[in-house]
């Protein structure tokens, strides 16, 4: 399943196809379903003006000792997209990857910094194109890219792409496509625990940043829950015998009360201060065009 974040200049629409369809990383694959797709956006009748300039499309490829495939994956892009520039970013490769990606036309840079996040940063940053193919799963528009904040230095960036796409409330689709083996020589870097366990740290992060009511709401509840479990027989035993023989327990039970009540009011808070955020990502992102609108 693929994830295309677009968005179309409203006199394109009808003469644009939306459908786009990217290919999976490093796995040489047909794109003939990514070149019609890209291609359709791309190449506009001159019926929409004279001022019009084809869209420019960058394929971007992260890289760590990928010497066995890159070649086929670059190949297979310039046959399906002749117009479109292909990057790759070596990720301190200790074999041949950055030789063959260029050989094979390939425009090669390197990012020092290790992991996935760091490399998709750096190329976010230093390229410029109105349509992004990040070769694995994603088709992102300039307006997407450009207004993007990344932070992750790992895999998990995947998922703060995603939350940044519904933060925005941007359009999304979802494409099926093929997949097949990994060439001879070929290995995920993916790490099914370690890589998971940053996955789910980071989806608990942007669930507080991005909707810090609902997540200091139900810390609140919690809190309140084990507050009354603690101070309940507390109660009940004062109204009985008019003793309190368990202070410690009593005081403990009014701690926990007041944290509630306070993760509420925080919750309060940083929601307004989110919406505030929220407001300023859509003017940023507001404020990017396409840069073949910008040509002349």
């Amino acid at each position: 399943m693929l994830l295309c974040y677009l968005d179309v200049r409203p006199s394109l629409i009808s003469t644009v196809n939306p459908r786009v369809i990217l290919m999976p990383a490093i796995n040489p694959l047909p794109h003939a379903d990514i070149a019609m797709a890209l291609r359709d956006r791309a190449e506009v009748p001159s019926a929409v003006g004279p001022s019009f300039q084809p869209l420019e499309i960058a394929v971007l490829i992260p890289c760590y000792n990928e010497e066995a495939a890159i070649a086929n994956v670059v190949g297979d892009f310039h046959r399906s997209l002749p117009g479109a520039t292909i990057y790759v970013y070596d990720n301190n490769s200790s074999d041949r990857t950055a030789a063959v990606a260029r050989a094979a036309g390939a425009i090669v840079r390197r990012e020092r910094l290790q992991g996935k996040g760091n490399v998709v940063r750096r190329m976010f940053g230093d390229i410029d194109a109105d349509v992004f193919v990040l070769v694995g799963y994603k088709v992102m528009s300039r307006r997407f890219v450009k207004s993007m904040p990344l932070l992750s230095s790992g895999f998990e960036i995947e998922t703060e792409l995603a939350v940044h796409a519904l933060s925005l409330r941007m359009p999304i689709a979802e494409v099926e496509t093929k997949y097949s083996e990994r060439p001879t020589g070929s290995s995920s870097k993916l790490s099914t625990y370690r890589d998971g366990i940053r996955i789910v740290r980071t989806i608990m992060h942007l669930v507080k940043e991005e909707q810090p009511l609902s997540f200091f709401s139900w810390l609140s509840l919690l809190l309140f829950l084990a507050s009354m479990a603690l101070g309940a027989p507390v109660v009940l035993t004062f109204l009985e015998t008019g003793l309190v023989p368990r202070l410690p327990t009593a005081l403990l039970a009014m701690g926990v009360m007041l944290l509630a009540f306070l993760s509420l009011a925080c919750g309060l808070i940083l929601d307004t201060v989110t919406r505030g955020r929220q407001e300023t990502k859509r003017l940023a992102s507001g404020s990017r065009t396409w840069r073949s609108c910008k040509r002349r």
